[in-house]
């Protein structure tokens, strides 16, 4: 299948119905998204659907100022390794809640995964105006305001990976932003209560090393505010995004020989009652010497090409995240530090 050409081709049909605008560039992004379909071989049974898709999409946008990114996959992936390669072409708008810009920086949330404990999200942080991208401090909050009580932080780290392969590291950068069920129990628990991460969420960000104001004020109509305007500190004010946050990923219960309770996904695995955390050695040269491997039906084990993505643990809590998606069916269970949790 020439997919260049059935994008040419779909293009052209489409521009009598919805003209695009003139603009070689964003041409050019249309037939590279066409290219790397092609080089990577797509799994789908129906390509020239998805190729069609994807460029009756761009259509209507309308103009190129509406199309705000043509899906950072290299963002999401750069953390899961093929985790957008399903050639489906994700548009986020400018009136989406999924990004949101000021005059210096536009922040996008190009993937959110949810196992029905933890929260995980993909972000594309891109400079507008050429200022430097921060270290990223990422907040969550159910009801969106942000001065009271359900505020929560996400633990963030920004990909190596993309900056060792890209030469624009310096005005777009990918983070990855999680918050375990066992996080926000244990540490906010008595400020927003045990509901959960399920449901509208609302994320806010600023500069990680820099600590906003403690200061507050009574304003006129008895609340109160910052004495400093958001704007004089947080140089990435104004910027909020919003998400509806439900259970996206499979999941499979496990149990090792002593009766301790795991549970896989589709990307990683996490316990309430036992912490699973991978034993990292001093020197680490190979991801196998991480201590985790996954059990094949067969009962032979796979380890991981790359490094894991994320882990976390405190107490009998655990929460680490793959290099990869996988499929469930095709294991019985993980081993941890040389002990097994399977399947029943």
């Amino acid at each position: 299948m020439d997919y260049k050409a059935l994008f040419d081709d779909v293009m052209c049909r489409k521009y009598d119905t919805a003209p695009l605008s003139d603009d070689d560039e964003f041409i050019a992004k249309i037939k590279e998204r066409a290219s790397n379909m092609e080089k990577k071989k797509i799994r789908s049974r129906k390509p020239a659907v998805i190729a069609a898709s994807i460029a009756a999409a761009a259509v209507l946008t309308g103009s190129v100022g509406a199309l705000v990114n043509y899906y950072h996959q290299r963002s999401v992936d750069s953390f899961i390794y093929d985790a957008s390669g399903t050639g489906s072409a994700v548009m986020i708008d400018e009136a989406s809640t999924l990004t949101s810009a000021n005059e210096h920086f536009r922040v996008t949330l190009d993937k959110t995964y949810f196992d029905g404990e933890n929260m995980t999200c993909i972000l594309t942080v891109e400079s507008l105006d050429g200022t430097e991208i921060p270290n990223l401090g990422v907040y969550g909050s159910h009801d969106g305001d942000f001065r009271d009580g359900s505020v929560y932080n996400l633990n963030c780290w920004a990909s190596t990976e993309y900056k060792w392969n890209d030469t624009d590291y310096a005005t777009k950068r990918a983070y990855e932003a999680h918050i375990t069920g066992a996080n926000l129990r244990l540490q906010y628990t008595p400020y927003i209560g045990d509901e959960g991460l399920e449901g509208g969420t609302y994320l806010k960000f600023r500069d990680w090393n820099y600590e906003p104001p403690s200061l507050y004020v009574l304003s006129d109509d008895g609340t109160y505010v910052p004495a400093v305007p958001e704007s004089e500190w947080n140089i990435f004010h104004d910027i909020v995004l919003r998400t509806d946050v439900e259970k996206n990923v499979e999941t499979a219960e496990l149990y090792s020989e002593m009766g301790a309770k795991l549970i896989l996904s589709e990307i990683g695995y996490y316990s309430n009652e036992v912490n699973a955390f991978p034993i990292f050695e001093n020197g680490i040269t190979d991801p196998a010497d991480e201590n985790v491997a996954l059990v094949l039906n067969d009962g032979t084990t796979r380890t991981f090409d790359k490094f894991l993505t994320d882990a976390f643990s405190v107490g009998t809590s655990c929460y680490v995240l793959f290099p990869e998606t996988i499929e469930l069916d095709e294991y019985m269970g993980i081993e941890v530090n040389g002990i097994r949790y399977l399947k029943k």
